[in-house]
């Protein structure tokens, strides 16, 4: 691809992005719409045909500084900045027919170009261009003597690269914002090009040789699709982890989605970065990046679609269908679902993290990292962003809500987790058996005393506390047993789905943080039972107690906790 057309596909990325935070800036309906750049020098770019027009100073900051520019007419920019601090419409009407640039709508407009700078330095950074910060300096309204600074200080005669914008405000066309790049600045997005033999035509290889599998279910001739097949032996292993992870995840997504999903195909293979990232016909993912620590440190990658994310996000918030089909037409990814995502990646955080524990004898444990968007036009493969171009296996699972539309989700594990833990270290599920009871010595703890006094059963102990914090702990145990009520705990460590439901009638899970860990035990528990949970934690706020009562928490409790508020917790078996 020439480097223009591509740049400009990053233009339109940040200009879509754009148009959502200016229009909510400002209040009011505003679109940005790319059209075609061109080449030009100092020359032809600085003329008097500018005189009247609102110029802001554009630093371009990475390796070194460049320079460049944005023109916009005076009256949108009054038009804008006054829109920005709600001036009274005939007010605003009134300044911009008089083109009155006063210093409040100066400010203003400054804000506004702050906002772009803002988004350009974004799309830039996740394109992995240099320079990749995009800094709005000064303002002014050029006449004659501006002419003559910008042509000698600002924009030399030298080639440039010129964007224009459409404004579309409120429904009415506006003159075109005009964006100014030293040509220079478009080098880093340049690919080599000497082969030039199509890509539909090409017979992609591996390094050794060895023909690729290609999947034809949805690649183009366009997209270079280098699938190469998983071992025949390892296959089953494998495939027993992909089951694994659908069938630990179905329940609880579907109870945090509040949908019916149905899985609709899976698929396995090795991949390289090539695949996942930069030869995709999508121009635009969402990427969650999982840290993997323990006897094993590396990162797990969670892709999707923008259109994919937005549309379980907005599943997850309950967005009207109407209504979220059109945000996922316009792939409107506005932080409430990006919230919305990060909770779904929060979930597979505590899946993944009960699933491995459970079911493989190496220690190791997932966190989220960071989540961050990833706009295809200008990844390279020699890149260390957004990921190292490393052997992995891809996960591809598409379900289906509501028998409606499609998602598809692709986990990409590393290949050495999958060769050091997935085919090395199965537990066999007879041994599970022996290996609760040898737990349960440990970290139960049962005061003989204390059965003494209960007015139940002798082996009667209705309360378990599963805790990571003591002062807490001690204040449930201290009202249990002034009610005679018997309790066990245990840590987040101890084999807890090995012993419910037991003669258990409630748990008590208490946590300092309310982080993915915790989720993961609360998912383990309400995978293993229908007991009351009680969540008890500092950290509450209104998103955590949503979270919380979809992941199967019965109440919560926050903590530090008066005994009224703990016996209140236990009416049900006091």
């Amino acid at each position: 691809m020439e480097p223009a057309k591509k740049f400009e596909k990053i233009v339109e990325s940040a200009l879509t992005l754009m148009t959502r935070r200016l229009s909510i800036a400002i209040g009011e309906p505003l679109i940005l719409l790319r059209q075609r750049g061109s080449y030009v020098t100092g020359k032809e770019l600085v003329t008097e045909s500018q005189i009247g027009q609102v110029v802001v100073d554009v630093d371009l900051i990475g390796e070194a500084v460049l320079k460049g520019s944005l023109f916009v007419s005076r009256k949108d920019a009054i038009r804008l900045g006054g829109l920005l601090i709600m001036l009274p419409e005939l007010e605003l009407v009134k300044i911009t027919d008089e083109e009155d640039y006063e210093k409040d709508i100066q400010y203003a407009f400054s804000e506004i170009t702050h906002i772009v700078g803002e988004v350009f330095t974004e799309v830039l950074q996740d394109s992995y261009l240099q320079p990749s910060r995009f800094v709005c300096r000064n303002q002014d309204v050029v006449d004659e003597l501006k002419i003559n600074e910008i042509q000698k200080q600002i924009l030399p005669d030298q080639n440039y690269y010129q964007v224009n914008a459409e404004m579309i405000l409120m429904g009415k066309v506006m003159d075109p914002l005009v964006f100014i790049f030293p040509a220079t600045f478009l080098e880093p997005v340049i690919q080599d090009n000497g082969d030039e033999t199509p890509d539909h035509a090409k017979d992609y290889k591996r390094g050794d040789g060895k023909e690729i599998i290609h999947d034809g279910s949805k690649n183009s001739e366009n997209e270079k699709s280098l699938l190469m097949p998983v071992d025949a032996k390892y296959l089953k292993k494998i495939e027993r982890l992909q089951d694994d992870i659908i069938e630990h995840s179905s329940q609880e997504l579907q109870t945090l989605l509040g949908a019916d999903l149905t899985w609709e195909e899976q698929k396995i293979y090795r991949v390289t970065k090539e695949v996942f990232v930069v030869n995709r016909e999508i121009t635009r993912q969402v990427m969650a990046c999982l840290a993997i620590s323990g006897e094993i440190e590396d990162d797990l990658y969670v892709f999707a679609e923008f259109k994919d994310g937005i549309r379980l996000a907005g599943t997850l918030l309950n967005t009207p269908p109407q209504e979220l089909e059109t945000v996922v037409d316009r792939e409107e990814f506005n932080s409430d679902y990006q919230d919305g995502f990060s909770e779904i990646i929060n979930m597979l955080v505590g899946i993944l993290n009960v699933l491995f524990e459970d079911t493989y004898n190496k220690n190791i444990r997932f966190h989220k990292k960071q989540t961050r968007y990833i706009y295809q036009s200008s990844v390279e493969i020699s890149d260390q962003e957004p990921t190292e171009d490393n052997s992995c296996y891809l996960f591809s699972l598409k379900l289906r809500i509501n028998n409606n539309s499609s998602c598809c989700l692709q986990l990409i594990l590393p290949e050495k987790v999958v060769e050091n833990v997935v085919l090395t270290s199965r537990i066999k599920d007879a041994v599970k058996e022996t290996a609760i009871v040898a737990e349960l010595e440990d970290p139960i703890k049962i005061k003989p005393e204390e059965n003494q006094n209960v007015k139940r059963k002798a082996d009667s102990v209705p309360v378990l506390i599963i805790s990571d914090y003591e002062p807490d702990a001690a204040a449930i145990r201290k009202v249990l047993e002034d009610r005679k009520l018997g309790w066990q705990q245990c840590s987040f460590g101890a084999d807890i789905k090995g012993f419910l439901p037991g003669k258990f009638e409630l748990i008590f899970l208490i946590s300092q943080d309310l982080d993915e860990q915790v989720f993961g035990v609360v998912i383990k528990i309400s995978s293993s039972c229908s007991l009351p949970l009680i969540l008890a934690s500092s950290q509450w706020t209104q998103s955590k107690v949503s979270m919380a009562i979809r992941y199967g928490v019965s109440d919560i409790l926050l903590t530090p906790s008066t005994d009224e508020d703990i016996l209140d917790k236990i009416q049900i078996i006091a």
